[in-house]
C-alpha cells in the first residue's frame, strides 16, 4: 500500500521528466538542421536513428608527444603569417626608396659612368640626365615611409605572436577539459554501477515484502539520473575532442605525426 502523498510525488516527477522531452526534441532538430547545412543535404532529407554514443563515433585517442608544429596549420596563424610577410616586404620597399635608380657596375665589373658621376658634387641634383632619379634626397619623406613600414611590421609581429600564444592556450584549455571529463566519467560510471546494485537490492527487498514499490521506483530514478549524467559527460568529452581537432588545425594522422617528427 502507498499513500496519496507518495502517488502525487511520483506523478510530479513524471510530469517534470515529461516536460523536458519537448526541449530535447527541439535541440535534436536544431542539431539535425545544422548537420544538413554542413553536409549540403536538403532540409528534411537527413534521417538519423537514435543510437548510443559509443556506437555512433569511434573513440579517438590522443597520441603521446603530439607535436606543437601541427598548430602551424591553423587558419588564423596562417593568416597572421602572411600578413607579417607582407608587412616585412613593405619595409624592403621603403628602404628601396633610399637608393637611386642607376647601375653601379658596367662591362667587366667596373664602375659605370652614371654611378661615378653621382659622387661628383656638381651632379647632385634631383635627377642626373634624363633617366636617373635620386630618391635618397627626399630625406624626411623616405624616413617617414620607412618608419611607418617598420612600425606596421612590429605591430603585425606582436599580433602574430599573440595569435600563437592564443593557439597554445586553446590547446591547453582543451587538454585540461579532456582530462577533467575523463576523470568525471570514471566517477560517474562508478556511480552508475553502485546505483544499479542498489536497484537490485531494492527489487529483492520489495519481492520479500520488506519495502514498498516506491523504494524500487526511487532506485530506478537514481539509476536513470546516473546514466543520464554519463551520457551528458560523454557528449561533452567528444565535443572537447572536436575542439582539440580545431585547436591543432585539423586533427592528426600517424603519417602526419611521422612527417612532423622527421622535420624536427
Amino acid at each position: 500500500l502507498v499513500s496519496d502523498l507518495d502517488v502525487k510525488r511520483e506523478e510530479t516527477l513524471v510530469a517534470q521528466t515529461a516536460s523536458q522531452i519537448p526541449e530535447f526534441r527541439r535541440q535534436r532538430a536544431v542539431q539535425l538542421h545544422q548537420l544538413e547545412v554542413l553536409t549540403g543535404a536538403h532540409s528534411g532529407t537527413l534521417m538519423l536513428s537514435a543510437k548510443p554514443l559509443r556506437s555512433v563515433l569511434a573513440q579517438p585517442t590522443i597520441p603521446v608527444g603530439l607535436p606543437s608544429d601541427l598548430l602551424q596549420r591553423r587558419p588564423d596563424i596562417l593568416e597572421k603569417e602572411e600578413t607579417l610577410k607582407a608587412a616585412n616586404a613593405r619595409i624592403g620597399e621603403a628602404r628601396a626608396y633610399f637608393f637611386p635608380s642607376l647601375s653601379i657596375t658596367g662591362t667587366g665589373g667596373f664602375v659605370t659612368s652614371e654611378f661615378d658621376q653621382w659622387f661628383k658634387w656638381g651632379s647632385r641634383n634631383m635627377a642626373i640626365g634624363p633617366s636617373i632619379t635620386l630618391p635618397i634626397f627626399e630625406g624626411y619623406t623616405n624616413l617617414a615611409r620607412l618608419e611607418v613600414a617598420e612600425n606596421r611590421y612590429q605591430q603585425m609581429l606582436e599580433d602574430y605572436q599573440q595569435t600563437i600564444l592564443n593557439a597554445f592556450r586553446e590547446v591547453a584549455d582543451v587538454l585540461v577539459a579532456l582530462q577533467s571529463r575523463k576523470e568525471q566519467l570514471a566517477s560517474q560510471r562508478q556511480h552508475v554501477a553502485a546505483a544499479r546494485e542498489s536497484l537490485e537490492l531494492a527489487d529483492i527487498r520489495y519481492r520479500k515484502g520488506l519495502v514498498s514499490y516506491i523504494d524500487v521506483i526511487d532506485a530506478q530514478r537514481i539509476v536513470l539520473d546516473a546514466e543520464l549524467g554519463v551520457v551528458q559527460t560523454e557528449r561533452a568529452r567528444l565535443t572537447a575532442m572536436v575542439d582539440l581537432f580545431k585547436a591543432v588545425g585539423g586533427g592528426w594522422e600517424q603519417e602526419q605525426l611521422a612527417q612532423v617528427t622527421e622535420t624536427n
